[in-house]
């Protein structure tokens, strides 16, 4: 077989492996809300996609996160109504995307068949690890993607000879990562600084300003953007505040900062899920393998450079920083180390002699692929969220007290009745976590509340904080009801009349004004 005929083969057998993983995660796909965070995603998209300021409601209805809501968007605004195995159909094709740019990274230094053989954990990975955790539609799979993209690129514009607009268009590509998830600033900068660093030794000052100009020019635009709508204060503490208390403070985590990052704690993240535990005991192994053998034979050379392996340890090692930051094992969090993970153990084989190198990575591939058939065999391995009964009658009362084209407000933590009902939100955040937790935005969250109800005017405000119509975040020994809140109590007491009590959630219909 030519090396063209043999290229062309292995390329084929890639693209056909995504086919198939596409089909086993779509047949194994769990059409019900297998994470609150997805509801949340669906719901700001169905107000976006009916809105008269489609823009300023994706920026504002998105949770600070408007490109993990943009996928989901684009299908609403094309008339088709997504529900939860949507969502997660479209995740698993931004996977796909993410796994062909990893190929083709790798395509870089490497064959095809070399490629296929450090692409194929995250292959088997996304075809079998089947975890509802993993499963479900979230803000994760877009960073991913982005975050592969501009690994990829800046490997291609440090060997090779691009324009400056090439520079620029990478700027920004980094610079919109915020506006997918803040998480992913730390992993953006290791990128962006391996490329600044690069250009300024080389004295490439033209590509060097493009780069800075292209990453910084997202955020002047939003900036801009909400300035003429004399908002500027809103996106500071609703983007950078909110991440900040969120990720640096134990406002929403129990976990002191100092104990988040202790190896006892990485050790039970990790391998938190029973589904990739074999996994990351295969990438643990061929990583360190790699760095026993560059230790002891540290002026072997390899394809791929110094620097370019310090970047992926770089993009690795932040990686691990972000998900654990914030104090919170949640576990999509756990998505942002797969690829870091596998392009460095893919790197760290390269100090491979031969004969260790092929066992290795037969042994590797063998345990992977056996964990994915335990978990086929055991599917659902995770627990899989069980919606509460009630859930039909509350869905009753809401389309007895609400008319087509109408808006409805929810407090409490149950998103899910937009989507069962495909309403747009009344106000920017579909559940009230935000509002009702103690935290240095608190008041500046409820003041939000009450100017979207104001301007809105939604026609419905569900109290729905009792469980078990709100399914998390309610708490045994404390009153979370809007009443406990004075401004929110007096503007729903003035503007709205109680009509309905089902299970404990209360329904009040907006007055004639």
């Amino acid at each position: 077989m030519t090396i063209k005929r043999a290229e062309t083969w292995w390329n084929a057998l890639f693209i056909s492996s995504l086919l198939v993983l596409i089909a086993i995660r779509w047949f194994y796909q769990i059409p019900t809300e297998l994470d609150v965070d997805t509801s949340t995603w669906i719901s700001s998209a169905i107000s976006t996609a009916h809105s008269d300021r489609p823009l300023w409601t994706l920026l504002n209805y998105s949770d600070s996160r408007p490109l993990t809501v943009l996928p989901l968007a684009v299908a609403e605004m094309a008339g088709i109504n997504v529900d939860w195995a949507l969502a997660d159909g479209i995740g698993v094709i931004l996977w796909a995307a993410t796994l062909t740019f990893v190929f083709l990274m790798f395509k870089h230094w490497f064959s095809s068949a070399r490629s296929f053989l450090f692409t194929a954990p995250l292959l088997l990975f996304q075809a079998f690890h089947l975890w509802p955790g993993f499963m479900t539609y979230n803000s994760e799979h877009v960073c991913i993607l982005m975050l592969t993209v501009g690994f990829w690129a800046v490997i291609k514009l440090k060997d090779s000879a691009y324009s400056s607009w090439c520079y620029f268009l990478l700027g920004l590509w980094l610079g919109l990562l915020p506006f997918a998830k803040f998480q992913t600033i730390p992993m953006g900068l290791v990128l962006a600084l391996f490329l600044v660093f690069f250009l300024f030794k080389t004295q490439q000052w033209k590509r060097l300003l493009a780069l800075i100009g292209g990453g910084v020019l997202p955020l002047l635009l939003v900036n801009g953007y909400y300035y003429h709508y004399d908002q500027l204060g809103t996106f500071w503490n609703d983007y950078f505040w909110s991440y900040y208390y969120y990720s640096f403070s134990t406002v929403h985590s129990k976990l002191e900062t100092t104990n988040r990052f202790s190896p006892l704690t990485i050790g039970r993240f990790v391998f938190q899920p029973a589904a990739t535990r074999v996994f990351w005991a295969v990438q643990v192994v061929l990583i360190l393998t790699g760095v026993v053998q560059f230790l002891r034979f540290p002026a072997r050379r390899v394809v791929v450079s110094r620097s370019v392996m310090g970047l992926a340890v770089g993009v690795a090692l932040v990686s691990l920083y972000a998900v654990l930051q914030a104090g919170n094992p949640f576990d999509h969090y756990l998505l942002f180390l797969f690829v870091p993970s596998v392009v460095l153990a893919g790197f760290c084989s390269l100090y491979f002699s031969p004969k260790t190198f092929s066992s290795l990575w037969t042994v590797a591939l063998l345990a992977i692929a056996l964990e994915g058939v335990r978990n086929v065999v055991a599917f659902p391995l995770g627990a899989v969220p069980k919606l509460p009964k009630s859930d039909a009658m509350i869905r009753k009362a809401i389309q007895a007290n609400i008319f087509p084209n109408e808006t409805m407000t929810i407090w409490g933590y149950a998103d899910r009745f937009f989507v069962y009902e495909h309403l747009p939100a009344g106000n920017r955040l579909p559940h009230s976590y935000w509002i009702y937790t103690k935290s240095p935005l608190q008041t500046h969250r409820q003041r939000e509340l009450i100017d979207d109800l104001d301007q809105n005017k939604p026609a419905l405000f569900m109290d729905a904080m009792v469980a078990p119509v709100s399914t998390i975040y309610v708490p045994d020994n404390v009153n979370y009801r809007h009443e406990k809140f004075p401004i929110i109590a007096k503007y729903v007491r003035e503007h709205y009349t109680l009509v309905d009590v089902v299970k404990g959630a209360r329904f009040y219909r907006r007055k004639k004004e």
